[in-house]
């Protein structure tokens, strides 16, 4: 009987030992070890980021679409990230987003918004995060719904956020404009097409770099907004 009550005493310190063990913690799906906690992002375009002129090309209020994608260390993309059909909408140059995450996880996150069919995206496992021009869509000249933003940040230690982190994204494009010192008399509009030879398709959102594989892109006909010009000398934006 002594034996039987000391193997049970046993058992119960063992289960006792077992259960004050801290939880590992499976930053890849926080439905898994480490408790779930919320961590809140305050998502900007930002003035920072806008270009030669405050004007209708470069206000950024076309973009109605933004992807974030959460990564574990080990290059998983966590379950909850914001991407595919979980994509949340953008407006205003502004979003609030929260993601799930495994308390204590470590995490870089990716955040990518557009105006939404615009180009193909791609964020998958492995730290996968591109975006390029869809093959076989047409992308007019002169088109602000041609914009795009994007940041990567790390999450260290993620806990429940007491106050939302700012978010302020930037473009991975440049902006070409063609300018002109005259025009017709009267003439009030323009409008223009572009092609550019051999320049990336595409952009690796995780790396920061662009594609190595190159094309050349037509930008179609299409009016040019009435806008100022950033140069008193040429006075005449024809193009953009």
């Amino acid at each position: 009987m002594k034996k039987i009550l000391y193997s049970l005493l046993t058992l119960a310190a063992a289960l006792t030992v077992a259960s004050c063990q801290k939880e590992p913690v499976n930053s890849a799906d926080p439905a898994y070890g480490g408790k779930p906690v919320n961590v809140a992002f305050n998502v900007d375009l930002g003035t920072a980021t806008k270009a030669v002129t405050a004007s209708v090309f470069d206000d950024g209020s076309k973009v109605d679409k933004l992807y974030v994608a959460a990564f574990s260390e080990d290059g998983s993309l966590i379950s909850t990230s914001k991407v595919g059909s979980n994509a949340v909408a953008i407006s205003g140059g502004k979003a609030n987003v929260t993601l799930t995450l495994a308390k204590g996880g470590n995490y870089d996150i990716v955040f990518f918004a557009m105006k939404d069919g615009r180009y193909t995206v791609n964020f998958a496992d492995s730290k996968v995060a591109t975006f390029s021009y869809t093959s076989g869509a047409t992308y007019k000249a002169n088109d602000p719904e041609n914009d795009a933003f994007y940041k990567k940040i790390t999450v260290t230690n993620a806990a429940a956020s007491a106050e939302a982190t700012s978010v302020v994204l930037k473009r991975p494009f440049a902006q070409v404009n063609v300018l002109s010192s005259n025009k017709p008399d009267g003439q009030t509009t323009f409008t223009s097409r572009m092609t550019f030879k051999q320049v990336p398709d595409g952009y690796d959102l995780f790396g920061e770099k662009v594609s190595a594989t190159l094309k050349d892109l037509a930008f179609t006909d299409n009016a040019m907004a009435a806008a100022t010009s950033p140069k008193t000398e040429y006075p005449n934006w024809i193009g953009m």
